[in-house]
């Protein structure tokens, strides 16, 4: 089951993940208009229809 996401966002309390998936599990889907959050240390990258 997907779930439509609306802010995107990823705070790393230990200072030392180098890259999250966001689900942690599953597949989700961004609504159009859907909102990113990237801090000045971070980067964001999309993959679709990645296969796994």
């Amino acid at each position: 089951m997907s779930e439509f996401i609306e802010v995107i966002e990823w705070l790393d309390q230990t200072g030392g993940e180098v890259i999250h998936r966001y689900p942690k599990e599953g597949s989700a889907e961004v609504k159009f208009g859907a909102q990113l959050v990237v801090r000045e240390n971070q980067a964001a990258i999309f993959f679709r229809n990645l296969l796994v």
